[in-house]
């Protein structure tokens, strides 16, 4: 509720929600034994209210302005992938909603690689109150005079009399309330056949982390030096590119052979794609064949692979997971995110509240694009990213990935441990907080940031290969079952027989100073909620920063048995000069004055 006030609300089931009732500058309300105990924060969220009555339902007064915000496109109107004839353009009709807890004025942002003669939104910035909508609803009063009542799309302010049975002619007035499709309006077109991809992004102009963006893309029809043979094209752009017995739906084939392939919804440029069905994927300098892609790169879900060996494109894509715009952080309070398509799992703290936070997490059995192969690998990589309200406002970060025992073959289950590919460094790194749960068959982890994470693990003793990091038999081997292999504590300096060498508490695997017995200190713990799974006690590390010690001015130099040689020569010089002369007050003072700088400049 916003601005609604000495309302009671009573014996409701506001359950399966973030929060159950939420009050924006509403004040003087009653709120009473509310059904809200599948909630997963609190039953009850204020904001900026004041005087409310709640009895029976726990609460939550957020003292913090949050802001937040979505854009999507009305894929029942406009679907974001659309076909324009030539000289007619493609309209996209797209809707912002205000996620905050307070009013904002966001700006939007318009960007194109591909250059469309018209990219055009209807504004650039929009003003929403908080939990408002950019789609309005039009209320129009007519006159009628019609027997028939209004339909279900209006709503009378009269009702049937019997006085209007008898004397239809009567005129009423009709309030007829609709909804509007004026909302955000992207137009896009070109006079050229071909694909064009428009994204626009809403940035809330508070707190420019807070935003959110939506892509189009409008395929202009026609054909350029194509002609097809015993094809079927509908709505598709064709340049430079030879077709046969194929089928091709919303699609741009540019520079390309198609030959007995059925493509939809689909981008194809400089590429041979022959007895295979595409269906939404970008797909640029490849070789395509009877389902294989044996070169080239390929785009699903916005990812990009660069593929060097024959792979099945049906089993590229594990899996993948999508929450956009809908992930809620509370201070100090725990968000637990199952990726079920990607069988992975994320618990992320929140070191201050946000809204509209989104997630994308997608498993693949090849690198992305950019990304090395990792030796080793155990079930695929993990690409996970967020956006960039829920990156900042987030505390510690675990994540799990789950495996498959037959995935294993001759590796060590002790030994897999999460890595992630430091891009800058162009290599994949250890994670120091991992371990392996064989129990539950997942590999979890503390991270400090999202990217692209895999399994790796060494060889049992006896097995062919090495590990992620290179070990190899006896030397993967973790003695003490503290998480580093018995090679690593070599390296490390640690026991391999004592899982716990500085006594502080934490295995040598979990601790990052494991040498050090007042490292890391332990922190208050943070509330966890019943939604969350037992999760192995990690705290955020700390260190404490040394405070710096004044370095003193350096001294002066001191003067060296050569300069004061030479000031002496000259003193004598003048001395001579002064006293060949009629002496006189201002030549002796002047010799004084010269004699005691001297000594001054000699302390």
């Amino acid at each position: 509720m916003s601005n609604s006030n000495r309302n009671t609300i009573a014996n409701n089931k506001v359950s399966f929600n973030y929060f159950g009732i939420s009050l924006y500058s509403s004040n003087d309300n009653n709120i009473t034994d509310n059904s809200a105990e599948s909630n997963y924060y609190f039953e009850v969220l204020l904001h900026s209210s004041s005087g409310n009555d709640i009895v029976n339902n726990t609460w939550y007064i957020q003292s913090d302005i949050v802001y937040g915000i979505s854009l999507d496109v009305l894929e029942a109107i406009t679907p974001s992938l659309q076909t324009a004839e030539d000289g007619i353009n493609a309209s996209y009709q797209i809707v912002a909603e205000n996620l905050g807890n307070s009013p904002d004025t966001f700006d939007l942002v318009l960007s194109s690689t591909d250059n469309p003669e018209i990219s055009s939104l209807d504004t650039d910035s929009i003003f929403l109150g908080a939990g408002e909508k950019s789609i309005n609803r039009t209320i129009t009063e007519v006159d009628s005079t019609d027997e028939e009542t209004p339909s279900d799309e209006e709503s009378s302010t009269n009702t049937t009399t019997p006085e209007r049975e008898q004397h239809p002619q009567i005129t009423n007035n009709v309030t007829l309330i609709k909804p509007s499709l004026k909302t955000i309006t992207l137009n896009v077109g070109d006079t050229k056949p071909g694909i064009y991809t428009v994204k626009v992004e809403i940035i809330s102009r508070h707190d420019n982390t807070v935003k959110d963006a939506i892509e189009t893309r409008t395929i202009v029809q026609g054909a350029v030096d194509t002609e097809p043979k015993n094809s079927t094209i509908t709505n598709a752009a064709l340049i430079n590119s030879s077709i046969n017995n194929s089928n091709i739906t919303r699609s741009a084939i540019i520079n390309s052979i198609i030959l007995d392939s059925n493509i939809t919804c689909s981008v194809i440029t400089n590429s041979e794609v022959v007895s295979t069905s595409l269906d939404d994927v970008i797909v640029e300098d490849a070789r395509v064949a009877k389902g294989n892609i044996f070169s080239g790169t390929i785009s699903i879900n916005e990812i990009k692979y660069e593929i060097n060996t024959k792979t099945q494109i049906s089993d590229l894509i594990i899996g993948s997971d999508r929450r956009g715009s809908n992930l809620v952080g509370i201070k100090n309070k725990t968000l637990e995110i199952n990726a079920k398509n990607t069988n992975t799992s994320f618990n992320i703290s929140a070191k201050k509240d946000y809204f509209a936070g989104s997630m994308s997490v997608q498993k693949s059995s090849v690198p992305p694009d950019g990304v090395a192969e990792l030796t080793n690998n155990v079930g695929g990589y993990v690409s996970a990213n967020v956006s960039d309200n829920l990156n900042d406002s987030a505390g510690w970060r675990i994540i799990k990935v789950y495996y498959d025992q037959n995935e294993l073959g001759a590796l060590d289950e002790s030994t897999l441990k999460l890595r992630y590919y430091n891009k800058r460094a162009a290599r994949w790194e250890e994670i120091p907080i991992s371990d392996v749960n064989p129990e539950g068959n997942y590999v979890w982890c503390n991270i400090t940031h999202f990217c692209v994470f895999a399994i790796s693990g060494g060889y049992r003793d006896g097995g062919n290969g090495g590990g992620g990091s290179g070990e190899r038999g006896h030397l993967s081997r973790d003695s003490d079952g503290d998480g580093l292999s018995d090679s690593r504590e070599l390296f490390l300096g640690t026991d391999q027989n004592n899982p716990d060498t500085d006594g502080d508490g934490f295995k040598d695997g979990e601790d990052l100073f494991p040498l050090d017995p007042n490292l890391p200190l332990r922190l208050t713990a943070t509330p966890t909620l019943t939604h969350t799974p037992t999760t192995p006690p990690i705290s955020p590390t700390s260190v404490p920063t040394p405070i710096p010690t004044p370095t003193p001015p350096p001294p002066k130099p001191p003067v060296g048995w050569g300069v004061i040689v030479v000031i002496i020569v000259i003193l004598v010089v003048i001395a001579i000069l002064v006293f060949k002369k009629r002496g006189g007050v201002v030549q002796r003072s002047y010799l004084l004055v010269l004699w005691v700088e001297v000594l001054y400049y000699n302390k």
